[in-house]
């Protein structure tokens, strides 16, 4: 008979087992509930629609049960009799989910399925990872406990509950430093006034609790001396320990009963019910770095993880968990594949949703999980970025204010680009980096690029007692030499913008600043345009801007566009859309080297690092790029048919789709637009002829001056999406 006791810790198995089967036909699944696991069960059966018996000892254990729909909660001590008529007449299998204490409980129980022939499964609470140090005593029971107890001076926090409280309070010296934690119920409360206890002495709550709750007690009853059982860590006694640690206090542990084998809720509802195990995953922004900086809400994410993970200074503080240095996907799947815990959290610096890996995280976990049977659960938690704590600590706001990041990019020349582009035009610009050797790079481009008159709001350890923060110019920063992590707060009074609020566009002034902006000083143009006359020419052709400004518009962009800008000239379309977000990138395709540099002092002159100049002829010029979303053709040599082709061919071998747009001023260009978009795989054809008429001053009169007509088509190449 005592084959049908399970007390197996194998994960193995993943049929349903006969006692499962037996469940629809000779009874239900009875749990012996005592703890958060019994709870956790419960609930889990509920959810997968499985009818079950829940037995409960104490009222207050019937008040944290889910009663209703397929849990049939049963409150009252049962003795072994009793059990037995449980199990014999409503009984398929028998979870003892009691707590790890009870020893008398689950003797009770496992005797009780032996004569009925029921099948016993031990629910184990996981071991907590508290380490012995020598502030912490371990003893084999209460008696002994309590004798070592009346050795001791100062106030006792006994945290074992009602049952042992007789052992303790049977010396007076004792008595008088106790204070009891015990469940908020009648009988507990009675048992504590049986017992002496007055008063401020009994302290009725409901656990599990938080490190700060344990700290409170301590601080407010002068504890000296915590008694504990080693209860795992679902039981907050890792958060126990935590607590005495830090306020000095001493530990008194009873040991935990030896014969304590079993599965955890996991096993026990895949292997007995065929129900895919449910992990919980937070990922948690830290903030800036220290720990009281963690919103409420991930604090507890944090305490209540099984394993922990994260680069080595963000795990530092919690060296109560078993952490692990990883950051990566790839590398903390192998360790919960191993372990597999009901509940980990990963913790990233900053904000979660700011330049953060947990963007990148979350997609991979949720592969992994569903991929190798598991439920679960993913929550974010957002954090304090390191621009917010800055921008605090400089009292500015950064509403209107440009990000970039070089953090883990100083040879990224795209980066780089988009740096000073941010600079340019903004007044606040917020810039995340790494080591000295950003700050020192950053120095250096603002001094390169004409910006040495800003001003360099730099933060170091941000959060941390050797915290930095610091108002420097560019020429100081090329000094810095102290090692950590940094933030840059940018300060550019003379931005080429002022932004206002809700607004991402970029806006390049075309008039002079005497006369731009007469009607409303303190507004903004909500078209972004850049006039002609703000461009260097040189002798090079532009697109004229009203024909420019119709071009664009017909190209349907939009702020992540990859532009080729085919025959660029002086850069003025590749300019005017580059403008347009920060985000665009645009390649300026041009065969002329005089031509080329033009686009080089456009980009500049308009502060544009989003521009990539290509020299050489189309479409071999592009061969080696990436695929582009648009296409700008104003000029193409006599290759025009070629060019389409090799933008078919980059459409079709990406499975995506390119919007064209070609400016035409002669028929033997436009005979050709004609030829190519009778061709398969040209679609949403659209064809515009401009004339544009400019008045002309002629003596005391206004004439208007014609321009010559220019051919807009625009269509899309390519089937995919």
């Amino acid at each position: 008979m005592e084959d049908m006791i399970k007390t197996t810790e194998t994960t193995e198995k993943t049929e349903i087992s006969g006692a499962a089967e037996r469940a629809s036909v000779s009874g239900k699944p009875v749990i012996f509930a005592g703890t958060t696991e019994g709870r956790q069960m419960s609930e889990r059966l509920s959810d997968a629609g499985i009818e079950h018996i829940v037995c409960v000892a104490t009222a207050y254990g019937n008040s944290v049960m889910k009663a209703g729909g397929f849990a049939d909660v049963r409150q009252g001590r049962l003795n072994v009799s009793e059990m037995e008529a449980l199990m014999t007449n409503e009984a398929s299998i028998v979870f003892d989910a009691t707590h790890p204490y009870a020893s008398e409980v689950t003797r009770n129980i496992r005797e009780a399925a032996v004569m009925t022939k029921t099948e016993y499964v031990r629910i184990a609470r996981k071991e907590s990872r508290g380490s012995e140090d020598g502030s912490m005593h371990v003893f084999r029971d209460a008696a002994s406990c309590a004798e070592a107890l009346a050795e001791t001076k100062g106030n006792i926090l006994l945290t074992t509950g009602s049952k042992d409280l007789h052992v303790y309070a049977q010396d007076e010296k004792v008595r008088k430093r106790l204070f009891a934690r015990v469940l908020p119920s009648v009988e507990s409360i009675t048992l504590c006034e049986a017992f002496g206890l007055k008063g401020r002495q009994i302290i009725a709550m409901q656990g599990p609790f938080s490190r700060e709750t344990d700290l409170a007690l301590i601080s407010q009853f002068d504890i000296r001396t915590i008694v504990s059982k080693s209860s795992g860590s679902a039981g907050g006694y890792d958060e126990k320990l935590e607590a005495a640690a830090e306020a000095g206090t001493d530990v008194f542990v009873i040991g935990r009963p030896a014969d304590q084998k079993g599965i955890s809720v996991n096993e026990a509802l895949r292997e007995h019910f065929g129900i895919r195990p449910l992990m919980q995953v937070d990922l948690v922004g830290t903030g800036p770095g220290r720990a009281g900086l963690l919103t409420a809400e991930a604090s507890e994410a944090v305490k209540k993880a099984e394993l922990l993970f994260g680069a080595p200074r963000m795990i530092e503080p919690y060296k109560e968990k078993q952490a692990y240095p990883y950051y990566r996907a790839a590398d903390i799947i192998p360790i919960i594949s191993e372990e597999r815990p009901d509940r980990i959290a990963v913790l990233f610096s900053g904000d979660t949703g700011f330049y953060s890996g947990a963007a990148a995280m979350k997609p991979e976990l949720e592969k992994w999980l569903g991929d190798n049977g598991f439920e679960y659960s993913i929550n974010i938690h957002p954090g304090i970025s390191s621009y917010s704590y800055l921008a605090a600590a400089a009292g500015v706001s950064y509403t209107d204010a440009g990000f970039c990041s070089i953090h883990g990019k100083s040879t990224d020349e795209d980066a780089i680009a988009r740096v000073i582009s941010t600079v340019r035009k903004h007044h606040y610009s917020f810039i995340l980096l790494s080591g000295s050797e950003d700050v020192r790079m950053l120095g250096g481009l603002l001094n390169e690029n004409e910006l040495g008159h800003c001003t360099v709001v730099l933060g170091s350890q941000l959060s941390y007692d050797d915290e930095i923060i610091a108002a420097l110019t560019p020429e100081r920063c090329i000094s810095v030499v102290r090692d950590g992590l940094y933030t840059a707060l940018v300060v550019n009074d003379n931005a080429a913008q002022q932004d206002t609020e809700n607004t991402d566009a970029v806006i390049i002034e075309a008039a002079e600043p005497e006369t731009a902006g007469v009607l409303n000083p303190t507004g903004r143009r909500i078209m972004p345009v850049i006039g002609d006359d703000s461009f260097v020419r040189g002798r090079m052709p532009m697109s004229k801007e009203n024909i420019r400004h119709l071009s664009i518009v017909k190209m349907d962009l939009r702020d992540d566009s990859v532009v080729y800008d085919i025959g660029s000239g002086t850069g003025s379309v590749a300019c005017e859309i580059a403008a347009l977000d920060e985000n665009i990138r645009v390649y300026a395709v041009e065969m002329k080297e005089d031509a080329c540099a033009l686009i080089k002092q456009n980009s500049e002159r308009f502060g544009l690092g989003n521009i990539g100049i290509i020299y050489g002829k189309a479409p071999e010029a592009f061969a080696e790029l990436e695929t582009p979303t648009h296409v700008f053709i104003g000029g193409s040599s006599g290759n025009l048919a070629r060019i389409i082709e090799a933008l078919r061919t980059k459409a079709e071998a990406a499975g995506s789709r390119i919007r064209v747009v070609v400016n035409a001023v002669s028929l033997e260009t436009m005979a050709a637009i004609q030829s190519l978009i009778k061709g398969s795989g040209i679609s949403d054809v659209s064809i515009e002829q401009v004339a544009v008429s400019r008045a002309k001053e002629i003596g005391k009169y206004h004439m208007m001056t014609a321009e010559n007509p220019v051919i807009i088509a625009a269509f899309t190449i390519g089937g995919g999406k």
